[in-house]
This record gives C-alpha cells, sequence and structure tokens, in this order.
C-alpha cells in the first residue's frame, strides 16, 4: 500500500473533524429524552444508507447517506430533501411517514426492479429512522442521483418551455441554437415561421453580451405590422461562453403606463402653465420641485432662482426682498411663522390674504400633495378687492340717502322676507336691525299691528308680498297708538320685491288760520305752511 501524504492525511483529519462536528451539533440540539431514544438505534454500518431525523431536521446520517443527500436542493429542510430523493421509488412515501405512529416500523418496497430492495422506517418520539436497502451500494447511489438529475433537467425544461417570457440562446454567428415555445410562436406569428429549423432571429438589432460584461439589459420594440403598433420587450442578455442567453419579458403594458403618464405630465404642464394662478410645489424637503410662469409673473422671481429649487424659507426671503409680502412689525416673529404655515398647508387648512406695500392683495393658499409635498397657490384678487370695496361703498351711500329721508322706508323680498330698512322705520316701530334679514312680513305686521289701531291694511300687506303678478301700487291709512296719523303705501319693485313707505298723514278737516295770527299754523307741517301762505 502506498504511503499516504500529508495532504491526504489532513484531509481525511478534516473530514473526520467535519462529521463528529455534525453529529455534535445534532446532538446538541437533542433534548435529554430525545438523546436516551436515540441510543435505542444501534449505530449501522457505514456502506449502509441510514438517515436519523428529529422532525424536519437531520441529526445524523451514514457517510453514503450524506452523500446522497448532497445531491438535493440545500434552501429546502432535511427531510423534503429527502422525500424529493425518495418519493419517485417508494409510493405515497410522504403520506405514510406522516402516519407513522411511535414504536411502529414501516416497510416499502422500491417501486422499480434494480440496485434498490426498498425502505424501512422506525419512530421513536420525535427521532425518525430510515434506511434504504440495497442490493449494490454503489449503483443505488448512482441510480437515486440519476433520479434526481433528471428530475431536475425535466422540471428546468418545462419551466423554460412553459414560461410566459421568450427565452433563447445564440451563438457568436448571431444564430439561434434553442427558443422555446413562447419564442416560436411569436416567430410563427411574426414570421409565418413553419417549423424549420433555425428559427428566424426577431430582435436582430440586439449585440451580443460585451467582454468584461456578464449581463446586459435594454428595452427594444418590436414591428408587427407596416402600420401596426410595436411590440416592446425588456431584453436580458446572459453571457454563457460561446453563447449568450436572452431573456425578453413584455414591457408593453408599462410602455403604455408611462407613455400615459408622460402625456398626462404634459397636459397638466400646459394647463399650468396657463393658469392665472401662480403655483408652486415644494417636495417633502421643502424645495421647489415645480412651478408655473404665472409665479413667476405674480412674483416677479427671476425664473434663474426658482429653477435652483430654492428651499421655501430661501423662497418667501426672497419674496420679502422683492416686496412681494406683507410688511410685518417685526421680521423675526414672521419667520417664527414659516413652521406654523407649513404645518398648516400640510393639513390642508393654510389660507391668507396678503396685502403687498404696493396695492395689490393676493390670496395664498395650502394644499397638501402626496409623499408629504406641499403646493401653494398664489392668486390676485386685487380687482376683485377693489370691486367688493366699490360695491360696499356704493351700499353704504345708498344706505345713508335713505336713511335722510323723513318718510319711514322697508323691503320686503319675494320671499317675505325684511330686506333694508332705514333709520325713520327702525324708530317708528324698534325693529333691530341687527336681525333685519331673520324679520319676516308676519314678524314685521304683528309688531306695527301692536303700535297701531286695527285695520285691515296688515292683512292685505301679507296678500299683497305673497302675489306673483297683477300687482299695482296701493295706499291704505293707518292710525298709531300715541295719535299719529300715517299713510302706508305698497310700491311693487322689479323680482317680485315689495316698498312698504309710511309717510304722515294730513288732517282731513283743517281749520281756516286766523288773518292776524300765523301762529295758528303748524310749523311742523311744510303742506298747511304752503296752504297758508298762499
Amino acid at each position: 500500500m502506498a504511503a499516504l501524504t500529508p495532504l491526504a492525511i489532513g484531509l481525511a483529519i478534516l473530514t473526520a473533524l467535519l462529521s463528529a462536528a455534525v453529529i455534535l451539533l445534532g446532538l446538541k440540539l437533542l433534548g435529554r429524552r430525545d438523546r436516551a431514544r436515540l441510543a435505542e438505534f444501534e449505530p449501522p454500518p457505514a456502506d449502509r444508507v441510514v438517515f436519523l431525523f428529529n422532525g424536519e431536521a437531520l441529526v445524523d446520517a451514514t457517510p453514503s447517506a450524506r452523500t446522497l443527500l448532497g445531491s438535493s436542493d440545500r434552501s429546502c429542510p432535511d427531510l423534503d430533501r429527502f422525500l424529493h430523493l425518495a418519493s419517485p421509488r417508494f409510493l405515497d412515501l410522504a403520506a405514510r411517514l406522516a402516519d407513522l405512529g411511535p414504536a411502529h416500523r414501516l416497510d416499502i418496497a422500491c417501486a422499480e426492479a434494480g440496485p434498490c430492495r426498498g425502505l424501512i422506517a422506525e419512530r421513536s418520539g420525535t427521532l425518525t429512522r430510515i434506511e434504504i436497502l440495497q442490493n449494490d451500494g454503489e449503483q443505488t447511489l448512482r441510480s437515486f442521483q440519476d433520479a434526481a438529475t433528471a428530475r431536475e433537467i425535466e422540471t428546468l425544461r418545462a419551466i423554460a418551455e412553459d414560461a410566459p417570457q421568450l427565452i433563447w440562446r445564440q451563438d457568436r454567428t448571431g444564430s439561434i441554437r434553442w427558443a422555446n415555445a413562447a419564442y416560436l410562436e411569436l416567430a410563427d406569428r411574426i414570421a409565418e415561421f413553419a417549423g424549420a429549423w433555425p428559427p428566424p432571429v426577431l430582435f436582430d438589432q440586439l449585440v451580443m453580451v460585451a467582454a468584461g460584461k456578464t449581463q446586459v439589459q435594454r428595452r427594444v420594440s418590436l414591428k408587427t405590422e407596416p402600420q401596426g403598433d410595436p411590440l416592446w420587450f425588456d431584453v436580458v442578455a446572459l453571457d454563457r461562453g460561446d453563447e449568450t442567453l436572452f431573456i425578453a419579458e413584455d414591457a408593453g403594458p408599462l410602455v403604455k403606463a408611462e407613455t400615459a403618464q408622460r402625456n398626462f405630465v404634459q397636459t397638466l404642464s400646459k394647463t399650468f402653465a396657463n393658469l392665472p394662478t401662480g403655483l408652486a410645489i415644494f417636495d417633502k424637503d421643502r424645495h421647489l420641485v415645480l412651478f408655473n410662469p404665472a409665479l413667476h409673473d405674480l412674483t416677479d422671481l427671476p425664473v434663474e432662482f426658482l429653477s435652483t429649487r430654492p428651499s421655501l424659507r430661501a423662497f418667501l426671503d426672497r419674496l420679502r426682498d422683492a416686496r412681494m409680502l406683507p410688511e410685518p412689525k417685526n421680521y423675526g416673529t414672521w419667520r417664527e411663522t414659516f413652521t406654523s404655515m407649513e404645518s398648516a398647508a400640510v393639513s390642508g387648512t393654510y389660507g391668507e390674504v396678503w396685502t403687498l406695500p404696493n396695492g395689490q392683495t393676493y390670496r395664498v393658499t395650502g394644499r397638501p400633495h402626496p409623499d408629504g409635498a406641499v403646493a401653494f397657490l398664489i392668486e390676485d384678487i386685487s380687482a376683485e378687492i377693489s370691486l367688493t370695496r366699490r360695491f360696499r361703498s356704493q351700499i353704504d351711500l345708498g344706505q345713508a340717502v335713505i336713511d335722510a329721508l323723513g318718510d319711514a322706508l322697508c323691503v320686503f323680498s319675494v320671499t317675505g322676507r325684511l330686506t333694508l330698512s332705514n333709520a325713520a322705520f327702525t324708530g317708528l316701530f324698534g325693529i333691530d336691525e341687527e336681525h333685519l334679514t331673520e324679520t319676516t312680513v308676519i314678524d314685521a305686521t304683528r309688531v306695527m299691528q301692536d303700535l297701531a289701531l286695527p285695520t285691515p291694511a296688515w292683512g292685505d300687506l301679507r296678500d299683497f308680498i305673497d302675489l306673483y303678478a297683477d300687482r299695482s301700487e296701493w295706499s291704505a291709512p293707518i292710525q298709531l297708538l300715541d295719535g299719529r296719523s300715517m299713510e302706508l303705501t305698497c310700491t311693487p319693485l322689479p323680482g317680485g320685491d315689495t316698498l312698504c313707505s309710511f309717510s304722515r298723514r294730513l288732517s282731513t278737516v283743517i281749520e281756516p288760520p286766523a288773518a292776524d295770527s300765523q301762529a295758528a299754523i303748524r310749523s311742523d307741517d311744510p303742506q298747511m305752511a304752503v296752504r297758508a301762505n298762499a
């Protein structure tokens, strides 16, 4: 026998130490009771194929068993790896092992004649001992390994053939060496490929993987018809020595979504460009990421500055320098409001009217956007504010005019609400101006009835307001409880409103004044004074 070299001796010692370490690790995982049960199983000879499982974990095995298990997928649990190897030879092995009770033995004959005779399984507690009986040890291991390899090749072939992606191999000359069913189907649909070999190269614009690279990815289009829409694919090229493996995945839906998104963004950009409202969108870090031309027009900030993606604080500081912010009494306090302004914009509650030093008035609104962004809308409302002020001034002027009239005036709307009155009316009937619009014609006539002698005029007034057509002016005398005689005149107004005026009524019997006594003429009655002078 030839002498062992130091390298061989070292490898043998290392192998023995590793085997011992694995066994010790498996024993460490066992409990005291399981270690006692482990003693029930006699150590098998090294040339036999024996596995010892604790649940799904392999705790010990003979060298032949470890060699056999090493040819399976290591990503699965140990028991699943064993079942993957042994199930083709032993029918219903997984189910029969699951039904195996403690202190029971399972004998299964091999489904195929050959070097394998059968399988014996025993269980004690959580431990399961499985032995594969063999006629020829070396042939048994090779047969299991060949069967596992054949199954793996069959699985990979089925995956490649049935995959929805296009998969094919090309050599360095560009000829196709292999293609899956999806590629051949597309080749037949586009190039009327009738099964002749090799199939046509559909993606002729692709290049082989360059030297020094193991993978290249590109998005390419494929014309189906002269006038048809192109097909889009994401193609990955993998270097495989003398050949290149290509995998093409349909990117049509993704391309359509990206095109739709790009068109949508362009549409929004055009819309924002034509909006008279200034738009400024700040991202979650509060840097300006989007603005429209109106923002430049309203703020007079240079486009070069806006294009540098300034922060929100720098943006507001630049607005103050351009006198486009309300001038605060204390700018330090104003800077402290930036945080609250930002928080309000995030919650969608920020809205203020900025009165600028140049006389313009802006309405500024803050709105939240996805991913923590915020948008500020700046709108010039100077014309609106000016119109509102002018309208308010005209209203105040009109109210002052009717307050200067001596007759008591009020206006009822078409719905019977008291909408307008003058100071004389308020002094006559005591109806509060603050609750003017809450007063109906019924409420008003009740107050008037309490201050006057009974008269059908109040009912006529209510009926007149309820009319919508054929209305004409009418009058009725009113006698107040304090002795004053009034004339009620109801005049229809456009839109269904009604004007009611209460004027002082002259007495029907007037005594002629004495020739030498002008004092008899009532100084507070101008009509009598006119008659007397006449």
